[in-house]
């Protein structure tokens, strides 16, 4: 899912939050 969130960023989940 992290995945998803690398390739393209949600509203829900800015990639800023990922890292």
């Amino acid at each position: 899912m992290e995945s998803i969130c690398a390739t393209a960023p949600t509203t829900s989940q800015p990639v800023e939050q990922s890292k």
